[in-house]
């Protein structure tokens, strides 16, 4: 999952954007939505761009909100964010550690071992990570340019079998491409910023993953099912010297971004939950990856699985924050939120019982809120 970069209100904000969003999915969803979908899903990656561009104008091409009291529930929802990232970041680093080990093991010619290097880049990266420090504020715009040429490179070369079409398929594909828009939301802190700078940032995205997946459709068929030995598919580079090469690259870029995305993890622990700023307390976010990895290798999940529980949450913040914008923006913005929150609701009947997660977060949280509320109140606890 990506990270809102840091940026501004100037021309940099676009890039700012398509720094916080292409992250770790350009390298491996085009391939595993065509694969196990078919090339109707250029369609999903089409849908997803029009409705995140709709979220980052609401979200950003705005003065600052009304002052509209905001309801209860959206009040409970807003504050059940950071708790939704805590869950779905630490879930989504099985993906993250499993794709880097699948293009390590890949370039060292032992792709069925993939899971022995995927533990092996869950234990730095989460050791990394209990420190809180997620490193210089370049590195976003770093990753961005890399991955760009990396899955570039992997567009050239060959393709995948392609899985059967159909309308269903688009929207399960839909679902399973959250993971790779997880930074839209961050057009909030550009809040001011013209629309026309959020909109060019939301093309920057667009180039990347549409071209990726319009490369990864074109190509379906051309050569096997994907890499002997791995689960799921990866962008394919070939298994020559600079084939091999590239895919180490890419691992590396994959294990840069979970030891980043435990950091993200700590911070937000130690924010949420005074009692978890302990650095030890991380074995527990690393355990649960590392779970999801050995499922993932015994074959009793797959990596959609997975991916549910992070898209599940993408799904929670994408509908609170366009509720959010709706709920207190101005008129003028109220229509695009709205569009916004109308397209992520398509999305929900094809989430299934991943949506379970999310709303025991919620419930935990407005729980929570009542009973702080009603701290000096015994007889209204008892009630409960």
């Amino acid at each position: 999952m990506a990270e809102p970069a840091a940026g501004g209100r100037g021309p940099g904000a676009a890039v700012s954007l398509a720094a916080g969003v292409v992250g770790v999915g350009a390298l491996f969803l085009p391939w595993l939505a065509v694969a196990r979908y078919g090339t109707i899903s250029v369609a999903a990656w089409v849908f997803h761009l029009v409705v995140g561009a709709l979220l980052v104008t609401a979200l950003g091409a705005r003065a600052e909100p009304a002052r509209t009291p905001q309801p209860g529930l959206l009040a409970v929802a807003l504050r059940a964010v950071p708790r939704y990232y805590l869950l779905g970041v630490s879930v989504g680093q099985a993906v993250v550690a499993s794709v880097a080990g699948g293009f390590l093991a890949t370039a060292a010619g032992v792709s069925a071992s993939w899971a022995v290097f995927a533990l092996a880049v869950l234990v730095p990266a989460a050791a990394s990570g209990a420190t809180g420090r997620r490193g210089p504020e370049w590195t976003p715009y770093a990753m961005l340019a890399v991955i760009v040429v990396v899955a570039a490179i992997a567009a050239t070369g060959g393709g995948i079998a392609a899985g059967p079409s159909s309308v269903t398929g688009a929207g399960k594909a839909a679902f399973v491409m959250l993971f790779a828009f997880v930074g839209w939301e961050g057009a909030a802190r550009l809040r001011g910023t013209r629309a026309g700078l959020l909109l060019a940032g939301a093309g920057l995205v667009g180039l990347v993953y549409v071209g990726l997946a319009l490369f990864a459709a074109g190509a379906a068929g051309r050569a096997g099912a994907g890499e002997p030995g791995l689960p799921f598919p990866l962008a394919p580079f070939g298994h020559d010297a600079l084939g091999r090469g590239v895919a180490a690259v890419a691992g590396v870029v994959c294990a840069v971004a979970c030891a980043r995305n435990f950091a993200l993890v700590k911070v937000l622990g130690g924010a949420e939950f005074p009692r978890l700023k302990s650095p030890m307390w991380m074995v527990v976010p690393a355990a649960a990856a590392a779970s999801g990895v050995l499922l993932l290798d015994a074959g009793w999940v797959r990596l959609e699985d997975l991916l549910s529980v992070p898209n599940a949450m993408a799904l929670a913040v994408f509908g609170t924050a366009a509720a959010g914008a709706f709920a207190t923006g101005r008129p003028a913005t109220r229509l695009a939120a709205g569009a916004a929150l109308l397209g992520y609701a398509l999305l929900v009947p094809f989430a299934g019982l991943a949506l379970a997660w999310p709303a025991a977060v919620l419930l935990a949280t407005a729980l929570t809120r009542y009973l702080r509320r009603n701290r000096g109140a015994p007889h209204q606890l008892r009630r409960l």
